[in-house]
């Protein structure tokens, strides 16, 4: 659902440019949803509104917050 990962070996210039290791996970394909919602619990989802931008950052050891939505008593989001 997200497209996938595989194990990409970068060249010494693209590994100093990234600040990475040479040997990185990066996303196969394009995630199957562009928009993520997540259940967090009964009155609260985090909604993921770029999955591709999100999958891309978790792979590269950073996190992207979602925009989170909560009901309130009166039942307004």
């Amino acid at each position: 659902l997200i497209g996938g990962i595989q194990s990409v070996t970068l060249s010494d210039e693209e590994a100093r440019r990234r600040r990475t290791q040479k040997s990185v996970l990066e996303r196969r394909a394009p995630p199957t949803f562009d928009v993520l919602v997540e259940i967090q619990s009964w009155d609260r989802v985090a909604i993921h509104g770029d999955v591709a931008s999100t999958v891309d950052a978790l792979l590269r050891g950073f996190e992207e917050p979602p925009e989170i939505r909560e009901v309130d008593d009166e039942g307004n989001v």
